[in-house]
């Protein structure tokens, strides 16, 4: 018996939500917890788990290096050092770098890696009534300008 994508898929938001990443600049070269504030929300209320937490800086002659990523958690604040240690080792050094590159010299970046428990949540209810999750996507936000603003809330 074979077993389709669809099905494979299926079962793996069973167990396992979407994982997604972020990346934010941080311009001033400084990290706060504020910033974090709405990631802090969804943690506590079972709707993403933090993998990986990761940061890059870029000094002024344009050189990268990964940060230390408990030091950085500590110095934003009380809000952030739940996440001190996340590193599911999806992320590595190379990935790091990269978003070194793209960062301005004398900025830091976050480097997030989540996923979307609440997924995983529903597609696990979801056989109950004889349905599935048979597909996921992401749409990029620049595709979604405008059409957005214009939709019923």
């Amino acid at each position: 018996m074979s077993t389709s994508d669809a099905d494979v898929q299926a079962l793996a938001f069973d167990e396992l939500g979407p994982v997604e990443y972020l990346i934010v600049e941080f311009g001033s070269g400084q990290v706060t917890g504020a910033a974090f504030h709405e990631l802090l929300d969804l943690v506590a209320g079972d709707h993403v788990r933090v993998l990986d937490l990761e940061f890059v800086g870029r000094d002024a002659a344009g050189a990268v290096t990964l940060l230390d990523p408990d030091a950085i958690v500590t110095a934003a604040g009380d809000e952030l050092a739940q996440f001190a240690g996340a590193s599911s080792g999806l992320l590595d050094t190379d990935d790091a770098m990269v978003v070194g590159d793209l960062i301005k010299p004398g900025s830091i970046a976050a480097i997030l890696i989540y996923e979307s428990v609440w997924v995983a949540a529903l597609a696990a209810q979801l056989p109950r009534d004889q349905a599935r999750v048979i597909s996921m996507g992401q749409i990029p936000a620049r595709e979604l300008t405008g059409v957005v603003d214009g939709a019923p809330a």
